[in-house]
């Protein structure tokens, strides 16, 4: 039997209130991979290797910021998300600033 190194958990949570994008879930991008969907006030906890990694939310062809980080064993890393705006800014948003449609924020 071979031991396994522990990895690093990362750790997204959406806030819960507002009204732009209520009810729908963000793609959660992990390494340019599909990992998961996070709702409005939900809490996702994701377990990784060690290393540096790239995470981005995305919702149909917008997105948050990318951040890149390593993520060290046994460490928590944390983000919160929430919509990039009021829902007016959404619409500028989603013509203009794409990768500003939600907020993405490491804790």
């Amino acid at each position: 039997m071979t031991q396994q190194t522990p990895g690093a958990t990362i750790v997204i949570s959406r806030k819960r209130g507002g009204w732009r994008d209520w009810a729908r879930s963000y793609l959660v991008m992990l390494d340019d991979q599909d990992v998961g969907k996070i709702k409005r006030g939900e809490r996702l906890e994701l377990p990784v290797p060690a290393g540096p990694h790239e995470l981005f939310l995305k919702i149909d062809w917008c997105q948050s910021r990318s951040f890149t980080f390593d993520a060290r064993q046994g460490e928590a890393v944390e983000f919160l998300c929430e919509p990039g705006g009021t829902p007016s800014a959404g619409l500028r948003q989603v013509l203009s600033d794409t990768d500003a449609y939600i907020k993405l924020t490491r804790i």
